[in-house]
């Protein structure tokens, strides 16, 4: 029962439900695992088969092994199962929550991340850290002028998982795809129209042309941007 409500569990059928492992994404904001390979993809009947994926080294995240079934996967992340050539983005659906995205095989080779902070470092060089709990470091030549850091809070940048170098940077400004993370408009989706700033009193806001039509509005903090001018990855259709 007390299991965050964006899990897609039955409340009263068991007692207990795995319990990720402490990692980049909070407790509500992410899904165990095992629950994902069991639970949501049936991909395993029960805990002992999915935990045997996990061991056989048969399940990536990111590109890479996972050999915790507890491991939190949360938005963004790229699951794969090359085995059975299925690849999925775990992407925010209208009042559920996290749910994976069925993708293809090249666009799994590629994730977004979300710069949440940036940090200066010794010699001026700066340090971007992304909603992921992931950092990436950019080189500064001149301290006085970082003419290299291009890069604000609330862009996100295209990262290749195979080689792990930055291939595009998509800017969090008027024009912009940008996906809803959060707040009543979780999972709605369209193009950036306008920016507002907050006040002593309110958070800075934007307006949003959602994909079908129509406009929102919400907080720049839930916005996640996408594209530059259409998404660079697969959104389900109808959202």
């Amino acid at each position: 029962m007390p299991a965050p409500r964006t899990w897609p569990i039955p409340r009263r059928a068991h007692t207990w439900v795995t319990r990720p492992v402490p990692g980049p994404h909070p407790v509500g904001g992410c899904l165990p695992l095992l629950v994902v390979l069991r639970d949501i993809l049936h991909v395993a009947r029960i805990g002992e088969e999915a935990e045997y994926l996990v061991s056989e080294g048969l399940i990536q995240v990111d590109g890479r092994r996972i050999a915790e079934k507890r491991f939190p996967l949360g938005l963004m992340d790229v699951l794969a199962m090359p085995k059975s050539q299925e690849y999925y983005r775990f992407l925010p659906v209208p009042r559920r929550g996290l749910a994976p995205h069925r993708i293809d095989q090249s666009e799994a080779s590629f994730k977004l991340r979300k710069i949440v902070g940036k940090t200066t470092l010794k010699h001026g060089n700066v340090q971007l850290n992304f909603h992921d709990g992931t950092a990436w470091v950019v080189n500064v030549a001149d301290a006085r002028k970082p003419v290299e850091d291009v890069y604000k809070v609330g862009d996100s940048l295209r990262f290749n998982l195979k080689g792990g170098e930055v291939v595009d940077h998509i800017g969090l400004s008027p024009g912009a795809y940008v996906l809803i993370t959060a707040g009543r408009n979780m999972g709605l989706h369209g193009s950036l129209d306008s920016l507002k700033q907050g006040t002593a009193t309110s958070e800075p806001a934007a307006t949003v042309r959602v994909s079908g039509g129509g406009h929102l509005q919400t907080t720049v903090m839930n916005l996640f941007p996408v594209g530059s001018d259409k998404p660079l990855i697969a959104l389900p259709v109808g959202r």
